[in-house]
């Protein structure tokens, strides 16, 4: 079973729209208000049940404050913060649509996946050669299958190269020409590999390509042209461009997109995959290199719906979508903490979970995995943290000091108070808004978390709120809410969407075990594979091979034995999937 902080409520499949939220009466809802309109002002008190910190924006260690005219420090936390808070519960809650941010979210993802059974997520090449644009077409000049050259038999020339990581660095230590006389040897053995050695007594000549640095290389190769050219077709080179010169990360990514793009563009060595016609497939930098998946997380995260109408959530907060914008008719205060105690300085390492990995961040059935090379690619949905009992101990376990984040939280029991002020909601619209701050009237089982660090169970608090000058009590307003949900989706409160909320929010806490990360490094770890049956202590792997994926929240139990794979890991049957979607146990 795969633990993690976070989990996921599912997405809704029908959207709700209010009937009342046409775009005529829209045009004028802050002018004309509706019949059983009402404004009003909500107070609202926050208490901290574990310790809290909000990451101030000019000085990233310290709680957020501002400069009072006395020169003392007053923290809070923002209006935008709650206000988050506040919408992403209401918007599960009314069964809105969910909000993906489209410049981070549309961008293409790659994947180098080398668990076994899962081949067709790396490209294993069939072939080599230079990459060359030709006015607006795109070829390869081929130099068939790639020659390993070892660095024992590159010769002194090139000796430097097995120190200097990146192949960037060792393009540019080689100012020279990789231009090589070259001649081939049968490396007896297992296979009987065909591999090249420098000979300058040679009449073969090639190019020496490098890659980058992977722990015990002991190879480069040589490229041999022959004299064949390969039409490329431009989406193949698109996925190429969005696996290498759109991410920043990649260093040679970034070196070879320079040099392509400087004038008449430099040629780029690139490995290949075909498909049984001949034609290319795929490229990249490396012999077993990345892949673009064919969907995007934004694409994944397609609800189907009216795109001309307002979910109920963007009536009451506002929205600009597109050409439409609606002004919102909620208004919040920033939360001002009464007194200041702080806890002793905090650090920690703090993992950024990867969406790219399948089994926790998309919808999974069982059997094979579905990946975002699938056409019914769907995520898992809101993602959210479920509450700890209390604060878990920081993992520090890193020297490397660039890689843990300070701060300085408040503590347990720290009280913050605000209002929001709201114009013209109508009684539906009151009861959702209390119902998403409340958890619908249960506030005595439920609560929210806010800030940084929520994987390790900060920020978890406790809002009590005291309505205004209302006409109606807390309890008709909620009923108003749950009426014309339960109209829209019978038995509302035991969807499962209500359901994995309300499990990641409750008091009732669950076992800190089923909230811990998984680890790149685990010499305990509980996965084994090959033919020894050794400790795989990658848990992300290992989890993959055992055709594990992440649980409902509300369904996640902890099973005092680790879990078994279904067979043996050393004796899968593997599918070869026609969609290409995994592999079956």
């Amino acid at each position: 079973m795969i633990t993690a902080p976070y989990n996921f409520v599912p997405l809704n499949d029908k959207i709700f729209y209010p009937p009342w939220a046409s775009e005529d009466a829209l045009k004028n809802i802050h002018d004309v208000p509706f019949e059983d309109g009402e404004s009003g002002v909500i107070e609202l008190e926050a208490t901290a049940k574990s310790p809290i910190f909000i990451k101030d924006g000019k000085n990233p260690s310290e709680f957020c404050h501002f400069i009072n005219e006395n020169g003392s420090k007053e923290y809070y936390i923002p209006a935008t913060s709650i206000k988050g808070m506040i919408r992403n519960v209401l918007e599960i809650m009314s069964f809105s649509k969910i909000r993906i941010d489209e410049s981070k979210h549309k961008k293409y993802l790659s994947v180098r996946d080398m668990t076994p059974g899962m081949d067709f997520l790396v490209g294993k090449a069939k072939g080599c050669g230079f990459l060359v644009k030709n006015s607006d077409r795109y070829l390869v000049e081929d130099c068939g299958k790639p020659l390993t050259i070892s660095y024992n038999n590159m010769g002194k020339e090139f000796a430097f190269v097995s120190k200097l990581g990146a192949a960037k660095n060792k393009y540019e230590k080689c100012k020279a020409s990789c231009e090589v006389k070259f001649s081939t040897y049968i490396e007896e053995g297992k296979r009987n590999i065909t591999r090249a050695k420098i000979d300058k007594n040679s009449l073969k000549i090639g190019t020496l390509v490098f890659t980058g640095d992977i722990d015990n290389k002991k190879h480069e190769f040589v490229f041999a042209k022959n004299g064949n050219k390969i039409p490329l077709d431009k989406s193949v080179f698109e996925d190429f461009k969005s696996v290498y010169f759109e991410n920043k990360e990649s260093v040679d990514g970034q070196y070879w997109k320079e040099k392509f793009n400087e004038g008449a563009g430099e040629k780029i060595p690139i490995f290949y995959t075909r498909d049984g016609d001949g034609k290319i497939t795929a490229i990249g930098l490396t012999q077993l290199f990345k892949l673009a998946y064919k969907k995007t997380i934004f694409e994944a995260a397609k609800q189907v719906g009216d795109e001309t109408k307002f979910d109920l959530a963007e009536t009451i907060f506002g929205t600009v979508r597109g050409d439409k914008a609606l002004k919102g008719r909620v208004y919040f205060s920033h939360l001002k903490s009464s007194f200041e105690r702080f806890e002793a300085p905090k650090e920690g390492v703090f993992g950024t979970p990867n969406p790219s990995y399948y089994p926790n961040y998309l919808e999974q059935q069982s059997g094979a995995y579905t990946t975002l090379m699938s056409k019914d690619a769907k995520i898992r949905g809101y993602k959210r943290y479920p509450l700890h009992s209390g604060a878990e101990q920081l993992s520090v376990g890193n020297d490397n000091e660039k890689m843990k984040v300070k701060f300085k939280p408040l503590s347990a029991n720290s009280v913050f108070k605000g209002k929001i002020v709201f114009h013209n909601l109508k009684k539906v619209e009151i009861g959702a808004l209390i119902s998403a701050i409340t958890f619908h009237g249960r506030s005595n089982k439920f609560m929210h978390n806010i800030g940084f660090a929520k994987p390790y169970g900060y920020g978890k608090i406790d809002i009590k709120l005291a309505p205004q000058g209302l006409k109606y009590s807390q309890d008709e307003y909620l009923k108003e809410f749950e009426k014309q949900m339960n109209e829209f989706m019978p038995n509302w409160l035991n969807t499962k969407q209500l359901t994995e909320l309300c499990a990641m929010a409750s008091v009732r806490y669950k076992d800190k075990k089923l909230l811990q990360y998984q680890q790149l490094e685990n010499e305990n770890s509980k996965y084994f594979k090959g033919k020894n049956n050794h400790q795989e202590s990658n848990e992300f792997s290992g989890a993959k091979s055992y055709n594990e994926r992440l649980s409902p929240y509300s369904g996640m139990v902890v099973y005092s034995e680790p879990q078994k794979p279904l067979q043996d890991p050393n004796k899968r049957n593997y599918s070869n999937n026609r969609n290409n979607r995994g592999f079956k146990k």
